[in-house]
């Protein structure tokens, strides 16, 4: 009896290894044909991708100019935050360089030009 139950636990046991084995291969497969190694995030979406939306008129006037200002925030939002690493100091100096001027004045305001 004992060795008909160590039979049965071997036997159970390859197979529970074998269908391990089936699905991480099967899931190797699956995702070199289907070519899924995205890193998460979704595709970009451009203003061309709005402009062509609007012309084919799945946009409104209003959606459209939404859709555009919204785009345009994100990037500059994107834009000033690798703005802020570039102007980290190099080792050595006193901090990053600043402006001739101040935001809210015109450049020929400034006391250097």
């Amino acid at each position: 009896m004992p060795n008909q139950t160590l039979d049965i636990l071997f036997w159970l046991a390859v197979i529970v290894v074998a269908s391990v084995v089936t699905i991480v291969v099967g899931l190797a497969v699956r995702r070199k044909m289907i070519g899924t190694d995205h890193s998460g995030e979704p595709e970009a979406f451009t203003i061309s991708d709005l402009r062509r939306m609007h012309r084919q008129g799945h946009l409104t006037d209003e959606e459209f100019e939404r859709g555009k200002a919204g785009l345009i925030a994100r990037g500059l939002a994107n834009f000033g935050s690798a703005d802020q690493t570039d102007q980290q100091a190099p080792p050595g100096t006193n901090g990053p360089q600043q402006d001739a001027w101040e935001p809210g004045e015109s450049p020929g305001d400034s006391d250097n030009g």
